[in-house]
C-alpha cells in the first residue's frame, strides 16, 4: 500500500525567495527611497518573527521604526500590499528537482498533498501559475492561513489527511516544518537550502532536527527511506 508525501510549498516545491526578495526591493523603493536596501531586507526578515508580510500594515510601520524612516504621508499600504503579492507570485518559478521526485513519488503508488502557510489566494495562484495543480487533488491541498486554519507548526493542516493505516512523510524545508510533523506524529524530510530559517522559527532551528535532511535533489531518496 503506497503512503502519504505531504509537500509544504514555498522553498520546497517552489523558489519563493528570490521572489520575495525582488518584490520587497520593490516596497523599499515606494516606501523608504534610499534607504540601505540591504539593511533594510535584512531587518525586514528578521521582523516577520513579529509579523508575517499577509499583516503588510504592520510590518512596513515597524520596518520604518527600526530603521529611522517615517513612512509618506498618505501612503497607500493597502495598495502597495497587493502590489507586493502580486509581483511575489509572479517571480515565483518551480524547483525542478522536488517536482521531479514528488512525480516519480507518486508514480511508485504513494499519495501527493500540499501543505502551506500563508494567504489563501497568493498560494493558489502560486500553484496555479506554476502548473503544481495537477500534483494533489484539490482536496489534499490545504493552505494554512491563520484563519481558516491554523498556521504551522499547529499540526490542524495536517490532521484531515492522515489516514488511519497509510504511514505519511512531511517534506520541508524550515523548522517550523519539522516542528509541525513532530506534532503530527509523522516522520520528517528536511531540505537544505540557503534560504531556510532566514525567517520564522529560526531561533529553533539547531535544537529541532529532522528524521532525514537532504539536498533538493536526494528528496526522492529520502522519502523512500522513511516510507
Amino acid at each position: 500500500m503506497g503512503g502519504l508525501v505531504i509537500f509544504d510549498l514555498d522553498d520546497t516545491l517552489l523558489r519563493t525567495a528570490a521572489a520575495t526578495r525582488a518584490a520587497r526591493r520593490t516596497v523599499l523603493a515606494t516606501l523608504l527611497p534610499g534607504c540601505d536596501v540591504a539593511r533594510a531586507l535584512a531587518i525586514w526578515r528578521r521582523t516577520t518573527l513579529l509579523y508575517s508580510d499577509q499583516q503588510f500594515a504592520d510590518l512596513v510601520e515597524v520596518l520604518a521604526a527600526v530603521l529611522g524612516a517615517p513612512l509618506p504621508a498618505g501612503a497607500d499600504l493597502d495598495g502597495l500590499a497587493a502590489e507586493y503579492h502580486a509581483e511575489a507570485v509572479a517571480r515565483v518559478t518551480v524547483d525542478p528537482r522536488v517536482v521531479a521526485a514528488a512525480r516519480r513519488l507518486r508514480g511508485d503508488g504513494h499519495a501527493l498533498a500540499i501543505v502551506s502557510n500563508g494567504d489563501d489566494a497568493a498560494q493558489r495562484a502560486k500553484i496555479d501559475r506554476c502548473g503544481l495543480g495537477e500534483l494533489a487533488p484539490a482536496e489534499r491541498v490545504v493552505i494554512c492561513d491563520g484563519t481558516r486554519i491554523p498556521r504551522k507548526p499547529d499540526p490542524a493542516g495536517l490532521r484531515p489527511l492522515l489516514g488511519a493505516a497509510a504511514p505519511a512523510v512531511l517534506v520541508g524545508d524550515r523548522t517550523t516544518d519539522v516542528l509541525t510533523a513532530r506534532r503530527a506524529g509523522i516522520p520528517v524530510v528536511r531540505l537544505r537550502t540557503r534560504t531556510a530559517d532566514l525567517e520564522r522559527g529560526s531561533g529553533l532551528s539547531r535544537a529541532v532536527r529532522a528524521d532525514a535532511e537532504c539536498a533538493p535533489a536526494g528528496v526522492y531518496d529520502a522519502v523512500r527511506e522513511l516510507l
